[in-house]
């Protein structure tokens, strides 16, 4: 595990009633240049009568209207002083402040400065410099008393240290909201059934892709109603009813027609079936309670499938290009469960396949007589 640490679906979170309730920040006014300071005036007293009498006092008032102001015209100093407001140049500004994200071991994964203006674009920032997806990132103050998780929330203007976490739920949940078939699929988690079925079949992808790294998966296989493919797609444009199980841009493992007594590897028996191709013939299924085991390497660009542990092959995936996980759905009944374990839950014999010999897959048998001229052209 990373050293940012991660959580699935089943991990912990926290709990919007056990958090802190923090008073809110309020920035610093700063100077109104507009309008001049209110001020209080004071109520004059009377002034006591002069004892030299009113004709005295009128004679030192005129003398006073004769005298010239001060500077030739210029206003006194006291007066200007009054008018005068503190330039722009003047006016205090608040600390630009910095977002500094660590990993739960203290390790300095970002720094952002000035603090962006709310969570989406905090998260679009700690992408920037480390790579990882919004969808996958779980930020938390450092006390762990307040979790900033709604990309509209706005983030305050100060200094700010959170923690954060890789949750990699969104790599083996499936995608609903996403899915054109959206309809006929029930959805929980990682869990698909498809009791509302109306087409021929459905293809289900993950809500987030793998981009790199080595992952474990495991499909289990409550029931296969006719046959089902199993592994990993590059384009998440095949979701849905429009692209059947031969012609996906894809890598799986073809669990078989379960009412077919065949053979083939085209459409009978299980087999690798790898961009339009099938290409070695794997253990067929049965209708319930096979788990079938998925090794990927992004960084080595390939993938092993086994079948209850027994490896059966593995074969060379595209470099630098992100993979849903993908399942292919087909009669009402069927029933798929996927799970993403630990690297080292990984049977030996898997990762050993990785880097031994991988099965060429450009020489299978096209799964469609129309794969011999277009497979170039539409799987690219």
């Amino acid at each position: 595990m990373d050293t940012m640490g991660s959580f699935s679906s089943r991990g912990q979170r926290l709990e919007s009633g056990e958090a802190q309730i923090f008073s809110q920040w309020l920035p610093l006014r700063s100077w109104d240049t507009t309008e001049p300071p209110l001020k209080l005036a004071r109520v004059a007293e009377p002034a006591p009568e002069s004892a030299e009498g009113p004709a005295k006092e009128a004679e030192r008032a005129s003398e006073a209207r004769a005298q010239p102001q001060d500077g030739g015209g210029k206003k006194a100093p006291e007066a200007e002083q009054q008018q005068a407001t503190p330039s722009e140049a003047e006016v205090p500004q608040g600390p630009a402040g910095t977002v500094t994200v660590l990993s739960m071991a203290g390790r300095e994964m970002a720094v952002c400065t000035p603090v962006p203006a709310n969570v989406a674009a905090l998260k679009a920032a700690i992408e920037a410099q480390t790579g990882c997806p919004p969808a996958l990132q779980r930020l938390v103050e450092q006390e762990g008393t307040r979790m900033f998780d709604r990309d509209e929330e706005a983030l305050p203007q100060e200094d700010l240290e959170l923690l954060m976490v890789i949750d990699e739920t969104p790599m083996f949940s499936w995608d609903h909201k996403g899915n054109p078939g959206n309809a006929m699929l029930e959805i929980d988690g990682s869990v698909v059934k498809c009791p509302n079925l109306t087409t021929d079949y459905v293809n289900v992808l993950t809500r987030e892709p793998m981009r790199s790294g080595v992952h474990y998966y495991q499909f289990i296989m409550h029931h296969i109603g006719d046959e089902q493919w199993c592994g990993v797609s590059a384009d998440p444009e095949q979701a849905g009813p429009r692209y059947s199980g031969r012609y996906l841009k894809a890598w799986t493992y073809y669990c078989g027609r379960m009412r077919s007594s065949s053979a083939s590897i085209v459409d009978g028996t299980g087999c690798l079936h790898a961009k339009g191709r099938a290409v070695k013939e794997f253990k067929k299924l049965k209708p319930s309670g096979d788990v079938i085991g998925m090794l990927v390497d992004l960084d080595r660009a390939a993938i092993a499938f086994e079948l209850n542990g027994e490896l059966q092959g593995a074969c060379a995936i595209p470099k630098d290009t992100p993979l849903w996980v993908l399942t292919h759905v087909d009669t009402p009944r069927d029933h798929v469960e996927l799970v993403k374990l630990s690297l080292q839950d990984a049977p030996q014999e898997s990762i050993e396949g990785l880097s031994g010999a991988l099965l060429e897959i450009t020489g299978g048998t096209p799964l469609r007589s129309q794969f011999a001229c277009e497979d170039a052209n539409r799987l690219g």
